[in-house]
Parts: structure tokens; sequence; C-alpha cells
């Protein structure tokens, strides 16, 4: 079993998110670099990592030979999982609009594309709706995500996009809702607004 087959199946160990081995000049073993979450104790985990080097690799690993960093679930779900804004792209035709929105996640790009009137009340609608297509697209799935309502408002002074978002992936229908500060285009705050809404959730069913 190469290393990057063992690192791969220790990542299956309940709580471990990511995993690096690293060999002398001899191969051996000298150090095994563990991400995890909270959810169990560092010396569960380093203990299961021992049990999976014996009874998998045939390999009787020090425990010292184990380091684990551990991050706070949520943190884990946002950093490592989420899907990223990478461009939007509006073209506007004598009274209609079309809107492109590129997410992207481990290099792979996710297209969503809306067209329809060139209206005031679709100017954020369609970013966001092309957001939703594009994570649509991430699924291979089709009608999960409908953005319910997106509205401008002001907190703390400062000009805020919100949506509602229904979600019908999985068992059942969830109404989420995310946000976004303006930080200069009222069109890219719809997007990140969508993809705070769905994010969370997109962890969930991405792992």
């Amino acid at each position: 079993m190469s290393i990057q087959e063992m690192e791969k199946y220790l990542c299956q160990v309940r709580s471990v998110h990511s995993c690096k081995i690293l060999q002398d000049d001899s191969g051996e073993i000298q150090e095994v670099h563990i991400i995890s979450d909270t959810g169990r104790s560092p010396k569960q985990i380093s203990r299961d990592i021992q049990s999976v080097f014996m009874t998998k690799f045939g390999v009787n690993l020090d425990h010292k030979k184990i380091s684990i960093a551990q991050i706070k679930s949520e943190d884990m779900e946002y950093g490592d999982f989420r899907l990223k804004f990478k461009a939007l792209e509006c073209l506007i035709d004598d009274r209609r609009s079309e809107v492109k929105v590129i997410l992207e996640k481990d290099d792979e790009l996710y297209e969503g594309i809306v067209s329809g009137p060139n209206t005031a009340g679709n100017a954020l609608r369609m970013p966001a709706r092309a957001t939703l297509h594009a994570v649509e697209n991430f699924f291979g799935l089709e009608d999960s995500f409908i953005l319910e309502d997106i509205k401008i408002i002001s907190l703390s002074g400062r000009d805020t996009v919100v949506v509602a978002v229904a979600s019908v992936l999985g068992d059942k229908e969830q109404m989420l809702s995310g946000s976004a500060v303006v930080e200069g285009d009222m069109k890219e705050a719809a997007v990140k607004a969508a993809l705070s809404a769905v994010n969370r959730i997109i962890c969930k069913f991405s792992r």
C-alpha cells in the first residue's frame, strides 16, 4: 500500500479530516500528522490510528510519532469543504441580461447561467439564482435550491444583502438564509449571500 493510499485510509477514521505521513530515506515512517475535529479526544484518535497501522498496514507505530491538530467542527466545515466564488459575468443586450456565476472547489469549476429581463427587480435575483444553479451543477442535480427572497438591509450603517433559499436536497425541505455585506459590487454581494445560505448544507452532502 502506497503512502497516499495509507493517508486516504486513515482519513476514514472518525473525526479525522486530513492526514500526512512523513518517511525517512529508508522508507521508515517517522511522523504522522493528523487534522481532526473536536468530536473526539486526541488520545482516542491516536489509539485508532495505531490500531489501523497494526491491523491494516502491519506496522507497530509508536504513539510519539503521531501529531494531532484539532479544529472546531464548524471551522473545519467552512475551511475545507465549501464552494468558493470565482467569477461573475454579466451581459446586457437591449432589455435582457444574462448572468454567469463560476464557483470553484478543489480546482474544479462549476458554472451557473440565468437570463431574463433587465429590470431593477432582477438585478440581484439573477446573480443569486445563477449561484444556486452553479451549486446544483456541483451536485449534478436540478431544481434543488430555489431563491425565495432577496433584500438589501442596513446593518450598522452598511448595506447588506440577505437571501432566503428553499432547499429540497436530501430527504426534506429546508429554509436556508445567508447574508453578505456589500463591499463594492452589489451583484457580487448577492452571489456571496447565496453561497452563505447553502455552504453549510454543501459541507454535509459533499463529504
